[in-house]
């Protein structure tokens, strides 16, 4: 079972679904090939491999982007402002208009991009979860080498008229907890599918995320 992947009749799915999205089951579960009238329709993993390789794949990109991302942060002094102020295409709401905010003059462009989508509250609510300082990140610069770390994150889509996208900032100061916005960037394809989340984790609502 664990050294190739099973084939699973469409007629066994229900059954084998527990097995294959169960987290407490077995470390390294193979993925299974879902096959229905003779031919392979899907691959269904479990929740955790999965979640895994859509890290890994979305990381993938900002390592292939880091240099650039980090010119953008030697090359430009950050401003100060509001999110109403840097974010008013995205029509954030009144209450989180008047949030501080720290961010590189180039952002206002990826801003401006970001505000073409038909729906574009879930960029607004991840940024204000980020100005709130509730997102850890992930590192994609070296955290053990002195100076700034450029982290990002990823604000999921919720509804089909959403895109996913990758939020990068710079962590500096002497214990690295003062953030500056060094990007905003969507997510294409394959992978901004992959982070298509149900209504019920929205992030665009004004309250405090439960943890």
């Amino acid at each position: 079972m664990k050294g190739t992947a099973e084939i699973v009749a469409a007629s066994h799915i229900v059954r084998m679904t527990n097995a294959y999205l169960d987290p407490a089951g077995e470390a390294g579960l193979t993925p299974a090939y879902i096959q229905r009238r003779g031919r392979l329709d899907g691959v269904m993993l479990r929740l955790d491999v999965w979640e895994s390789l859509r890290d890994q794949a979305t990381l993938s990109i900002d390592l292939a982007e880091r240099d650039e991302l980090s010119d953008r942060w030697a090359t430009a002094e950050p401003e100060d402002g509001t999110l109403g102020e840097l974010a008013a295409p995205l029509r954030p709401s009144a209450l989180l208009a008047d949030l501080p905010v720290r961010f590189l003059p180039v952002v206002r462009g990826d801003i401006l991009t970001a505000s073409r989508t038909p729906d574009c509250r879930n960029i607004a609510g991840f940024l204000a979860h980020w100005t709130r300082g509730y997102l850890r990140g992930t590192a994609i610069t070296d955290p053990s080498r002195p100076g700034a770390v450029l982290y990002r994150d990823v604000a999921p889509a919720y509804y089909d008229d959403q895109i996913a996208f990758r939020i990068v900032w710079a962590a500096t100061g002497p214990t690295r907890e003062d953030l500056v916005l060094v990007a905003v960037r969507p997510l294409q394809g394959t992978l901004s599918r992959a982070w298509m989340y149900a209504p019920p984790m929205d992030a665009s609502t004004d309250e405090r995320p439960v943890r």
